[in-house]
């Protein structure tokens, strides 16, 4: 039976089929989870949740690294031939440019080694499973396939998983797929052929829960899942050599072959001249010593060293000192959006009053469907923390960067009722006392106000006409509405609110701002003759906005969307390569792809982000 499990999981779809099926591939119950007994067994078929971290490089293995170049070898031979025919002068300085070129080489590399072992955190990790019908915590490293378990704001979650219940749940997946705002889940199945960022119906290990609560069916662990799947495709990509050790190994190749032929020429020269043959080793092996270039490894590593301490200095960990070399050398970078070229972090970015009422007004509005907390109020509104809902936490603080604040506004006016933001009314909405009335104020998605205010059929098409136009552009579009309300004492949204003949009060849009210096940076990488490529999870729409916010030149040309990656074949591909600019809607494995290609092209591929994706 688990074998049968093992092949339906690696082959189901889940995001794509409906939750009873997907109980019945799992053989488990969807409210008392699998039974402890079977959850012992299965954790013996699939093994522990854990994917395995990468461990420091142990010290033998970092010394011993520092002879792989060819002309380390070479000058390795030439000290023990020299030593051998008791030449101790020469032997001492080739045997010291070796000891030089080793102990600066394993210490710069030893450091960088120890730098990203203390920069890993290893956090032992519980999660609340239901098993034989009652709920308790384990180690998430032992949830199996089968398993139900709970999820809550801030759970980091433990495994991919099949949503069986949601309340208002959002995660934060951007370590995935490099979208800036969290991702309202559902219970319903999306199409079979959705990328990573659109299976709503799914939750992914590693991600984040921002808001509300949901029931999760595990359906995947370890490196079954997508983060598991990113671990074992980096451990498994072979190192390609970097532009200095080809150059190193060539010319390393090309010396030991003349030095080869010169020694046995000047051998047999000296024979048929008539000299001993003892006597012409010794000199023919002098010769070849004397030719070898012991001070070019030491040169080259002391130059290697100075650059990586550089870019330490820019806060920049080199592992391996040919990396610096290479990170030189390069021709193309790609990098990823959120977090990189963005600063990760969603703010006010237009606030659009409908008849050129007054700006701080629709804020004010808006204020009032806040739900927030300030943990350190004293402070200026950017250095605030603020725990809340995604969108009101940017409201609160932009708003009182332009000298709105919560405060203030809910000390004018009186919020009497709030009913927060749901999945499936798709808004918020407050009841308020205000010179003497009585408002319903709401705030959310703007085409639902718009197709229940009192614009007009006219007025209803340029305001989804510029909805459209907002949202293309990367823009996440607010709306505001009011209504007023004959609220009597008794007065709850469930029976007495009118949704109807609503107030369109305007539009505010956010966004995540892009990095003041990212457009200068890729002026001066473009003037250094490297092309930059934007590869993202998030939307075409988005990525073009950011793209040509940060001075890239963008059409149709350029840009190219996950989907229509896939359908390309590899030399497809690559003929499209050196004309795009932008890839959106990528996973890791088609991020994989695009810089395979680009090698395969001859360029030299940097990848920059900060997830787990790049």
């Amino acid at each position: 039976m688990h074998e049968k499990i093992t092949n339906e999981i690696q082959r189901s779809s889940f995001w794509a089929l409906p939750v009873p099926e997907v109980v019945e591939i799992l053989r488990t119950n969807s409210q008392s989870g699998i039974s402890e007994k079977e959850a012992e067994v299965r954790l013996k078929t699939f093994g522990s949740n854990i994917i395995e971290k990468s461990r420091q490089a142990p010290s033998f293995f970092i010394l011993l690294n520092q002879f792989k170049s060819p002309l380390i070898l070479i000058l390795l031979f030439a000290g023990i031939v020299t030593l051998f025919f008791a030449h101790y002068r020469d032997a001492f300085f080739i045997f010291a440019a070796l000891i030089a070129n080793t102990a600066l080489g394993f210490y710069q590399e030893y450091k960088a080694e120890k730098a990203l072992a203390e920069l890993k955190t290893y956090l032992k990790q519980r999660s609340r499973v239901i098993r034989d019908g009652a709920e308790h915590e384990i180690d998430a490293a032992n949830l199996v396939p089968g398993d139900i378990i709970r999820l809550t704001q801030g759970d980091r979650v433990p495994a991919d998983g099949r949503l069986l219940f949601v309340n208002d749940f959002q995660v934060d997946e951007a370590i995935l797929t490099g979208e800036s705002l969290p991702v309202l889940k559902q219970v319903l199945p999306v199409s079979s052929d959705a990328v990573l960022g659109d299976q709503l119906s799914m939750v992914f290990a590693g991600t984040l829960v921002t808001q509300g609560i949901a029931t999760v069916l595990v359906c995947r662990t370890d490196f079954s899942t997508e983060l598991g799947k990113i671990a074992a495709l980096v451990a498994e990509s072979r190192r390609e050599e970097t532009p200095l050790q080809i150059a190193i190994r060539r010319f390393s190749v090309q010396a030991g072959f003349f030095l080869g032929i010169l020694t046995l020429a000047i051998f047999f020269i000296g024979i048929v001249l008539g000299y001993s043959r003892v006597e012409m080793f010794l000199t023919s092996v002098a010769i070849a010593v004397a030719a070898v270039p012991e001070g070019l490894p030491v040169a080259m590593t002391v130059i290697l060293a100075i650059g990586v301490q550089r870019m330490a200095k820019r806060k920049g960990v080199i592992r391996k000192l040919v990396a610096a070399e290479a990170l030189g050398s390069t021709t193309i970078i790609l990098t990823d959006k959120t977090g990189t070229l963005t600063i990760a972090k969603m703010e006010l970015s237009k606030v659009l009053p409908v008849q050129d009422k007054e700006k701080n007004k629709l804020l004010e509005l808006a204020l009032l469907n806040t739900n927030v907390l300030i943990e350190n109020r004293d402070k200026e509104p950017s250095e605030w923390r603020i725990n809340g809902r995604v969108i009101e936490v940017a409201l609160v603080r932009s708003a009182a960067l332009q000298g709105v604040t919560v405060e203030e506004v809910k000390n004018k006016i009186s919020v009497l009722n709030y009913l927060p933001f749901n999945a499936v009314n798709k808004f918020s909405v407050s009841l308020v006392h205000d010179h003497g009335k009585h408002r319903l104020v709401f705030l959310g998605a703007p085409d639902i106000f718009i197709r229940h205010s009192t614009l007009g059929p006219e007025g209803e098409k340029d305001a989804l006409k510029r909805i459209d136009s907002l949202a293309g552009s990367g823009e996440l579009v607010i709306g505001v509405a009011t209504k007023e309300v004959n609220a009597k004492k008794d007065f709850t949204f469930s029976k007495n609110m009118e949704f109807n003949r609503l107030s369109f009060e305007g539009l505010i849009t956010l966004h995540d701002p892009v990095r003041p210096s990212i457009k200068e940076t890729i002026r001066r990488v473009e003037l250094a003759g490297i092309k930059t490529v934007i590869m993202t999870g998030d939307h075409r729409g988005t990525a073009i906005a950011v793209a040509k916010e940060v001075g890239m030149i963008v059409n149709d040309d350029n840009v190219l969307d996950a989907i229509e990656l896939r359908t390309l074949s590899d030399n497809d591909l690559k003929k499209r390569l050196p004309m795009l600019r932008v890839i959106s809607r990528v996973s890791p494995l088609d991020k994989m792809r695009v810089v395979k290609a680009f090698q395969e092209l001859g360029e030299v591929v940097a990848m920059t982000g900060d997830g787990v994706n790049d």
